[in-house]
């Protein structure tokens, strides 16, 4: 068998070769489309799954906290898991763990006949940690917000208040390890 895809690339499928070869001849489609969000529970990620002939994908993920500025190459990626061949949707739920990292993932058909090329690539960088134990202490004139700060790459602190339960506002901007403001209350 050649070493020809019927792939959506660029616009141009071959038709020509889809009709005249056997479809169990045909290595897969190649998944498109990806996308990455944030979700609760981890990255969710989705896409295009393009082929009914696919017994099985395969889902790559490379973390760039592990690597040097020059992005990944083939051989940073690592695998997570097989995936069953009709479905569209993943959660990498290992992926919130580390704060600030950058996550490029891709993924790729399979069949008996082989691989499909991996698709296009996404990227996310998860959010820094949130400051945990917070507590509030009233003093003369307003009140004594204190914190713990978990975060080891976060920029800035923004601090928010809402006077009705309502929207919230900015009230100030704080370096990273500040873990205390005093906000005097006004009337």
């Amino acid at each position: 068998m050649e070493d020809a895809h019927p792939t959506l690339t660029g616009g141009i499928l071959d038709l020509g070769r889809l009709l005249n070869e056997e479809p169990a001849n045909l290595l897969p489609f190649q998944p498109t489309y990806l996308e990455v969000r944030r979700g609760n529970d981890g990255m969710k990620l989705s896409w295009l799954n393009n082929s009914a002939s696919a017994t099985g994908q395969t889902m790559e993920r490379c973390d760039a906290h592990e690597l040097s500025q020059d992005g990944c190459t083939e051989d940073d990626f690592l695998p997570l898991g097989a995936l069953d061949p009709q479905t569209s949707e993943f959660t990498d739920a290992d992926a919130s763990a580390l704060e600030g990292t950058l996550y490029t993932y891709r993924i790729r058909a399979s069949s008996a006949q082989g691989n499909s090329p991996w698709s296009n690539t996404t990227q996310i960088v998860t959010p820094p940690l949130a400051p945990a134990d917070p507590n509030a202490t009233r003093f003369s004139d307003g009140i004594r917000l204190t914190w713990t700060n978990r975060s080891q790459t976060a920029e800035r602190l923004r601090l928010e208040r809402s006077r009705d339960g309502g929207a919230f506002e900015e009230i100030a901007e704080l370096p990273p390890d500040n873990e205390r403001y005093e906000n005097t209350l006004t009337r």
